[in-house]
């Protein structure tokens, strides 16, 4: 891919094959033109080898730190993977993903999409005791 590509950097909770997974390695092989760049929070990355091999893209290992929750160390690692990698785009998909959004902040923050399945927020939602709203979600 050339410099003046674009690049996509797409940080999901977990990349196993699943139905969202699916659809995620469609658009990305779909998606022609750009640079596809994938981190997986949890480490699993089993649906890569659902992407075509005509897609231009590549694996990164994800934020050091803690797994789940936010620490200090992961949104310091988290910063540094933003600066390097420099992304047009940053798409975030699960809620282990969203520390991303707490550190693209200021000059040179990219835009960014988040997506998130509405089953697992009012499931996780409800077993904190936390009441959920009806919202507009973009469909996976």
């Amino acid at each position: 891919m050339t410099d003046s590509a674009k690049k996509i950097l797409w940080v999901f909770s977990s990349f196993e094959i699943g139905a969202p997974q699916r659809r995620y390695a469609e658009l990305i092989s779909r998606l022609g033109g750009y640079e596809h760049v994938i981190c997986a929070v949890d480490g699993r990355r089993e649906a890569e080898s659902l992407i075509a091999p005509s897609a231009t893209w590549r694996a990164i290992a994800a934020p050091r730190g803690r797994k789940r929750g936010l620490s200090i160390s992961r949104l310091w690692t988290s910063r540094k993977l933003l600066a390097s990698e420099h992304p047009h785009l940053l798409v975030t998909v699960g809620l282990d993903a969203i520390d991303m959004l707490a550190v693209n902040r200021g000059p040179g923050s990219a835009p960014h999409l988040h997506f998130q399945d509405p089953k697992i927020v009012v499931r996780r939602s409800a077993a904190r005791g936390v009441g959920c709203t009806r919202s507009r979600s973009t469909p996976h």
